[in-house]
């Protein structure tokens, strides 16, 4: 009887399971909405299982999703992949770029750590900094990133990715060294700053708006020079970042530095 329960529960866990369903050189991921992908190269089975994963969570956190979608060429670089669905899947409703990319980086940051995918800065320089890390300690490696932008004057400011995001907000710019080290923490400590002090359901309705002065003051009650402000100040002063880093804090820094010194060459020719 015991056996007969587990075969159950096993085939019932299967029939939940995210998959996709080849079909000639596509694959399909069916649901209330359908998704049609297609990988440069043959896909393993573990990669059509990730990208079965990456679709049910994107699509189980994003209100609202386009009905049909294709997706062509993924890659296997699954960074790359879920910024591709994301930005694929994101309803036109939502027309704040720097929004969506932000909740984007939130929601691969925690499908990244739930699946022991790449670092959490996704640079293979940076995978030393990830052993025996946990999830907040992950989180606290990123905001240690942000300061140093800051002190060292490579910090994108938030004005500055609100009234520019056609420069830094669409799939191919996730496969750029400066995105990944510089503007991918940025969107992951700011969302999380965003949906902690004004909650997630607020600034998701902010995106489904154009940026403008007058409409994030609305909604947020500030100017953002004010939110800027209190968002860094959050950043600051954690003893817990000084304990991680305490050991490799000279390497951690030289690898920002590496990767982060072409921001102003990248911007100005932007």
């Amino acid at each position: 009887m015991k056996l007969y329960k587990l075969i159950i529960l096993l085939l019932f866990a299967a029939a939940c399971s995210p998959y996709l369903k080849q079909d000639g050189d596509v694959y399909l991921y069916e649901g209330r909405e359908e998704v049609i992908v297609t990988f440069r190269a043959e896909p393993s089975i573990d990669e059509l299982d990730i990208t079965a994963e990456m679709i049910k969570t994107l699509k189980d956190n994003i209100p609202n999703t386009e009905d049909s979608v294709l997706v062509e060429g993924l890659t296997g670089d699954y960074f790359y992949d879920f910024f591709r669905l994301g930005d694929a899947l994101f309803s036109d409703v939502y027309k704040n770029r720097t929004i969506v990319y932000a909740y984007i980086a939130f929601l691969y940051q925690n499908f990244a750590e739930r699946n022991h995918l790449q670092s959490f800065i996704p640079v293979s320089e940076f995978e030393n900094f990830m052993e025996g890390k946990d999830d907040n300690e992950s989180l606290l490696l990123l905001q240690a990133a942000v300061e140093y932008a800051i002190e060292d004057i490579y910090f994108v400011s938030i004005l500055e990715i609100l009234e520019r995001p056609q420069v830094y907000f669409f799939p191919q710019k996730t496969n750029e060294e400066l995105f990944r080290v510089l503007i991918y923490p940025q969107l992951v400590t700011l969302w999380e700053y965003l949906q902690s002090r004004f909650g997630k359901a607020l600034v998701l309705n902010f995106a489904e708006k154009d940026y403008s002065e007058v409409e994030w003051n609305i909604s947020f009650g500030e100017n953002v020079g004010e939110t800027e402000s209190a968002y860094v100040k959050s950043l600051k002063g954690s003893t817990e970042k000084s304990k991680i880093l305490a050991d490799n804090y000279t390497e951690f820094t030289n690898s920002l530095h590496l990767y982060m010194s072409g921001t102003k060459k990248s911007l100005l020719r932007e």
